[in-house]
């Protein structure tokens, strides 16, 4: 209670939930104007079905994928993206370059920040086109080709290895588990 009073609540044991640290973090915001009231928190994406939360994935991607990388939403976006994925060992970037922090295939970051690669399987990675074998080309380091490969996913989700829908889940019941 005394953390909450002083503005620190401990939301150690949700460290994992980013969603639901977000939803409680405001329900105990020191000012209670600032507070969601119930009809608002009900609509916070902590209670999206798991289908509701790749619907709306799937939206920003073709949103951001219909603008030029110099557009101010595509920069803000990827300047937050540390927040999104700020997970690994801050090396890899484009799929046909060097060593990834998985084993795959990617280039180092220029600047040695956070990449998405290291929240995927193997399996997942070599799929993507790790070691130069894929269609597409993905930058490690893009929050726009994080969102860009979970499109593609879904949308050939049927043509996966079977392994690799057991490892990501199965649709349309959920959000594939990427790890």
């Amino acid at each position: 209670e005394a953390n909450i009073l002083s503005a620190q609540p401990d939301l150690s044991k949700l460290k994992e939930d980013a969603t639901a640290c977000h939803l409680i973090r405001a329900l105990l915001h020191h000012d209670p104007s600032v507070r969601p009231q119930a009809p608002e928190a009900r609509q916070h994406p902590f209670f999206w079905s798991a289908m509701l939360q790749l619907d709306f994935v799937l939206d920003v991607s073709d949103r951001l994928e219909s603008l030029p990388p110099d557009a101010p939403l595509v920069q803000d976006l990827e300047a937050r993206s540390a927040a999104v994925f700020g997970v690994g060992d801050g090396v890899a970037g484009d799929v046909r370059g060097g060593a990834s922090s998985r084993g795959g295939t990617g280039a180092a970051r220029g600047d040695g920040g956070p990449t998405w690669d290291g929240a995927l399987s193997k399996d997942l990675l070599l799929d993507l086109g790790a070691g130069g074998s894929g269609r597409r080309k993905y930058k490690y380091d893009s929050f726009r080709d994080l969102l860009r490969a979970i499109r593609n996913k879904k949308n050939h989700f049927l043509d996966l290895p079977s392994l690799l829908q057991v490892v990501m889940g199965p649709l349309p019941h959920g959000s594939p588990r990427l790890r």
